[in-house]
């Protein structure tokens, strides 16, 4: 979990720099009313966190926790599109830092607690340790779209 934790930790560092070359104009642009904008994508990106960070605290406390999270209802539900984005920008990195802090200190014979990923008619048990790995390629799946077609 340390090399997951300082993974992150440099991503998010580069990544907040990186998000200065982009305007507000193109924060808020919706290609369609049913797409996200880059907004509601980094809006989506502190919901996973504060879901994992959910997940990898109970994880600590229970075997096979099941946490329900809708992407869908969360992005509706915090209208992300009406933040300002520096606002925005910051509640992301320092959610992600404490994700960071977080991994740092579940203790090893721990990281292979499980959870489930799935639904309870069809679950899908992850261990904590392949959670915070796959939250990574996760967030790097978003950046891409947040990167995309700019200039």
């Amino acid at each position: 979990m340390l090399e997951t934790a300082n993974t992150l930790e440099l991503k998010i560092k580069e990544t907040l720099l990186a998000f200065a070359a982009l305007t507000e104009a193109d924060w808020t642009h919706k290609p369609n009313p049913m797409k996200w904008s880059r907004k509601e994508i980094l809006g989506h990106l502190i919901d996973s966190a504060q879901n994992n960070i959910q997940r990898v605290v109970r994880a600590q406390q229970t075997n096979d926790l099941h946490i329900v999270y809708n992407q869908n209802h969360w992005v509706r539900a915090n209208h992300y599109q009406g933040y300002e984005i520096t606002e925005l920008q910051l509640i992301w990195y320092y959610t992600n830092r404490q994700f960071c802090h977080l991994l740092r200190q579940v203790p090893v014979e721990l990281y292979q607690q499980t959870l489930n990923m799935g639904s309870v008619a069809a679950p899908d048990f992850w261990t904590m340790q392949t959670v915070a790995k796959d939250y990574i390629l996760h967030m790097e799946h978003h950046l891409k779209q947040i990167f995309l077609n700019l200039g």
